[in-house]
C-alpha cells in the first residue's frame, strides 16, 4: 500500500490516469477515480479465490487502461506480479510455478489452466482469472516482492529476478525528483511490459498524479503512426525510450520532436546513447538524459543530463542515483578509479534476488556485475561495450563497439558490428534507410575502401552488408542474432527480400 499512498488524494479525482489513443483520435481513457474504484472490485474478487498471501500472479496482457488498478490490488493483497506475452507465457509460468493468471477478454484458453472467474470492470470490459488445473507448490519466496522480471542474460542464460519494493521504489522517487515530474505531465507508457523500465514509467505517473499515454500494439510498431499518436493527437511531455526505437523515426520527425514538440524530458537507456542526436538543434526547455542500469538492480543505476557543453563528445553514464553505488573493477575484481574495467552496481538497500537467492544469503552491500566494459576518466565513466563485444583474434584485442564509433565519427553512419562465432567472422551491418538497391554493391565497395583508411588491419570486417532497418528484439534493442542470419541469405536474391523478412519478424512481434 505505502507505494501508492499518494493515490489517497485522488479518490474523487476526475483527472485522467491513462489515455489510449491512436494516430486518429483518443480511443478511451480512465480517470484516477475509476482506477481506484476498479481496483476495489479486483481486490474483492481476488480475495474470494486466493486465500494465501505473497504469491506471484502472471499478467497476460499488453498495455491497457486497467493495469494500474490491477497493480494497486496486488499491492493491497501483498502479491507479486510478472508480465507475460504469448511468446514467454509457457516458459515463465513453468519457471516460476505460477498458479494464477489474469488476462483481458480476448484470451480463449490457456494450456494447463482453467477459467475460474470473470470480473466486469466497465460496461464492455472484463478481467479473467485463471487457475492452474493441478496447482504446483511455489519454488520462490515472494514476500515483499513487487514484481518478477527476466533477463536474457549476456550469456543467453535466462535469469529470474525478484524485485522488492525497496529496490524499485527509491529508483522511481529519484527519477521523479530528477525529472521534476508534476501532475500536468503526460508520460508515454510504451516500453514493453516485460522490460522493467515500463514499471518506472508507471510509478512516475501514479505517484505524482500524472497521466500515462498508451497506444494499441499495432500503432507502437509503426513509427509514423506512433509519431502522430504521441506528438499530434496528444502531446507527451516525458519520453523514456530505447535508442533503437527512437531512431526508427525519420530525420524530419526527429528534428521536430527535438525542436517543436511539447516534450520536456527525453531519457534514453538500455543501449548506448545515440550520439547522432547531439548534432541536432533542440529547444532549451527539453532536457536530455542518458540512463544506465541493469535489471539485476532494477531499474536504473545512474543518469547523466546532457547539456550543450557535451558537444559531440562521448556521453558518460552519469551520476549514480540514490541508494546506488557504481564502481569499476579490473580483471581480478579489484576496485579501480581510472582506466579500463567492468562496471559493477551495488547497494545496501536496493537488492533484488536472482534465481534461488534469499535475503539472508547476502552480505551488504551487494554488488552485481554488469557485463559492460568501460573507461573511467576524470570526466566520468564511459561505456566501451558489452564484454562480449571485445574479442581476441589473431592475438589482437578487438573492440567491436569501437569499430562502430570510428565509422560513425567519419561518416555519420549508424552500424552494428558483431562477431559470429559460428562463421568465425567479424560482420559489419551499416544502416542506410533510403538505399538505392541498384548501387548497393558500389556503396559497399566504397565503404570497404573507406574502412581501410579508418581501421587497422586486424579490425577490418570480413563481411559488410547494408540494411535499411535493424530488426529489434521484443525489448526494442537491436537484434544481433537476426543480423547474423543475413550472412547466410544468398546474395543473388534482391535484398528487398531480406528486409521484408526482417520487417515481417518485427510486425509479427511478441
Amino acid at each position: 500500500g505505502s507505494m501508492f499512498s499518494t493515490l489517497d488524494n485522488y479518490i474523487n479525482s476526475n483527472k485522467n490516469a491513462v489515455i489510449l489513443c491512436n494516430d486518429q483520435k483518443i480511443l478511451d481513457l480512465i480517470t484516477y477515480k475509476n482506477v481506484i474504484n476498479i481496483s476495489d472490485i479486483i481486490t474483492k474478487s481476488l480475495k474470494r479465490h486466493i486465500s494465501n498471501e505473497n504469491i506471484c500472479l502472471a499478467l497476460y496482457m499488453n498495455h491497457n487502461l486497467y493495469i494500474p488498478s490491477i497493480i494497486l490490488s496486488l499491492q493491497k493483497l501483498n502479491h507479486a506480479l510478472v508480465f507475460v506475452t504469448s511468446k514467454s507465457l509457457e516458459k515463465t509460468v513453468e519457471d516460476l510455478k505460477v498458479n494464477w493468471i489474469l488476462s483481458l477478454k480476448d484470451i480463449k484458453d490457456i494450456k494447463q489452466f482453467r477459467e475460474i472467474d470473470r470480473f466486469e470492470l466497465r460496461e464492455r470490459d472484463s478481467l479473467t482469472l485463471w487457475q492452474r488445473s493441478l496447482p504446483l507448490s511455489a519454488n520462490f519466496n515472494y514476500s515483499n516482492i513487487f514484481c518478477v522480471v527476466q533477463t536474457s542474460g549476456t550469456t543467453g542464460e535466462n535469469k529470474i529476478i525478484r524485485v522488492p519494493h525497496t529496490c524499485i521504489q527509491p529508483n522511481a522517487s529519484a527519477l521523479r525528483k530528477l525529472f521534476k515530474i508534476n501532475h500536468d505531465d503526460i508520460i508515454y507508457w510504451g516500453t514493453p511490459l516485460t522490460f522493467d523500465p515500463s514499471l518506472i514509467e508507471l510509478l512516475l505517473a501514479l505517484q505524482t498524479g500524472a497521466t500515462l499515454l498508451i497506444v494499441p500494439y499495432e500503432v507502437s510498431i509503426n513509427p509514423s503512426a506512433l509519431y502522430k499518436s504521441i506528438f499530434c493527437i496528444k502531446n507527451v511531455t516525458v519520453l523514456q525510450m530505447v535508442p533503437s526505437i527512437f531512431l526508427r523515426w525519420n530525420e524530419t520527425q526527429i528534428r521536430d520532436i527535438l525542436k517543436n514538440s511539447a516534450l520536456r524530458i527525453l531519457a534514453f537507456g538500455g543501449e548506448n546513447f545515440p550520439k547522432k542526436l547531439l548534432g541536432y538543434e533542440k529547444r532549451d526547455s527539453l532536457r536530455l538524459f542518458n540512463l544506465y542500469g541493469i535489471s539485476e538492480v532494477s531499474c536504473w543505476a545512474s543518469a547523466c543530463e546532457i547539456d550543450n557543453a557535451t558537444g559531440n563528445d562521448d556521453v558518460p553514464i552519469g551520476q549514480s542515483l540514490e541508494e546506488t553505488v557504481v564502481e569499476m573493477r579490473d580483471e581480478d575484481g579489484n576496485k579501480i578509479e581510472y582506466g579500463e574495467g567492468e562496471i559493477v552496481i551495488g547497494s545496501t538497500s536496493r537488492i533484488c534476488y536472482l534465481d534461488k537467492e534469499n535475503p539472508e544469503d547476502h552480505h551488504q552491500p551487494v554488488f552485481r556485475e554488469t557485463g559492460d566494459l568501460a573507461n573511467a576518466t576524470d570526466k566520468g565513466i564511459f561505456l566501451i561495450g558489452r564484454k562480449n563485444k571485445v574479442i581476441k583474434r589473431f592475438g589482437h584485442r578487438i573492440n567491436l563497439a569501437k569499430i562502430e564509433s570510428l565509422l560513425f565519427k567519419d561518416t555519420s553512419l549508424e552500424s552494428r558490428c558483431i562477431w559470429s562465432r559460428e562463421h568465425n567472422k567479424i560482420m559489419l551491418f551499416i544502416l542506410i534507410k533510403d538505399l538505392d538497391l541498384t548501387i548497393k554493391e558500389k556503396i559497399i565497395d566504397k565503404l570497404r575502401v573507406k574502412l581501410i583508411g579508418i581501421l587497422t588491419e586486424e579490425n577490418l570486417p570480413d563481411f559488410i552488408e547494408i540494411v535499411q532497418n535493424f530488426s529489434l528484439t521484443s525489448h526494442g534493442k537491436v537484434n544481433e542474432k537476426a543480423l547474423e542470419r543475413l550472412y547466410l541469405m544468398p546474395k543473388t536474391k534482391s535484398s528487398y527480400v531480406d528486409t521484408f523478412l526482417l520487417s515481417l519478424e518485427q510486425i509479427l512481434g511478441p
